[in-house]
């Protein structure tokens, strides 16, 4: 069985409504946070390289699924600015 053959299977259907207090779930930065930190290092400390890897590889997916002229695939490269 191939994808195709799930499409014919879709329904619409409302979803559940989810009670979750999220004020109540904790999150805690990897590292700890310091004075001088950028923007950039703040995110980092909550998100690491696994967090891009998927939106990463369906951008490339979808650049070749529709043959889009002078495409390069995008990567991952962290800006080290300052």
């Amino acid at each position: 069985m191939n994808s195709d053959d799930d499409e014919d299977n879709w329904s619409k259907q409302s979803f559940a409504s989810v009670s979750l207090d999220f004020d109540a779930v904790p999150v805690t930065p990897r590292m700890p946070c310091l004075p001088c930190d950028t923007p950039v290092d703040f995110f980092r400390k909550f998100f690491d390289d696994e967090v891009f890897d998927m939106p990463i590889q369906q951008t490339n997916v979808y650049a070749h699924q529709n043959n889009l002229r002078n495409w390069e695939d995008t990567t991952f490269r962290l800006c080290q600015c300052g």
